[in-house]
């Protein structure tokens, strides 16, 4: 048997895990790239998400509904409906005030629960944080 691997230029790292077994190529595989990090153990929990939310009190009433219909809630996200305009690293002032989200997420910790809120990393080059990000050199390149 033989392979035979040609490139027209660069440089190539080629990896082969010759087994036998499947269970024997895994284990060379992870020689090389190590072993997968496991989740914390409270992201194995029961979350809630939804995109649509008019405010923050809409988000805290479903919380709050899951408590009382006694239904376990680890995890209550916020998708992108608390930014102003869709935009990464801000608050809707008027339907997701910063301060009130604070004392949310407050409430939820206090409750043995967390928070995740949704940030889609794609900042268009008309967003503020487009300027911010080129003069402090954020972006990969």
């Amino acid at each position: 048997d033989s392979l035979t691997f040609k490139a027209l230029g660069g440089v190539v790292d080629l990896f082969v895990f010759t087994g036998p077994e499947p269970a024997d190529v895994a284990r060379q595989f992870q020689g090389v790239v190590g072993t997968p990090t496991l989740q914390p153990y409270w992201a194995l929990g029961f979350h809630q998400c939804r995109y649509g939310y008019k405010n923050l009190q809409e988000a805290a009433d479903v919380v709050k509904g899951y408590a009382d219909a006694g239904i376990p809630l680890d995890i209550a996200w916020l998708d992108i409906d608390y930014m102003n305009l869709w935009l990464d690293f801000t608050y809707d002032e008027v339907n997701f005030p910063s301060s009130d989200v604070k004392a949310f997420v407050d409430g939820l910790h206090a409750d043995n629960q967390k928070f995740v809120p949704i940030v889609d990393p794609g900042i268009l080059a008309v967003d503020p944080s487009w300027d911010w990000a080129q003069d402090y050199g954020a972006f990969v390149s």
